[in-house]
């Protein structure tokens, strides 16, 4: 689950390993380095 580019694993990561939004388990949050990988 360990990704070079994300934040840590936590109640608002989501399955990817990725920083989530505050308050959500499964949205991504909308960051430059996340947003330019979609």
């Amino acid at each position: 689950m360990t990704r070079p580019h994300a934040a840590p694993a936590g109640p608002d990561a989501d399955t990817t390993g990725r920083p989530a939004a505050p308050g959500d388990g499964t949205t991504p949050a909308v960051t430059p380095p996340a947003d330019l990988r979609r």
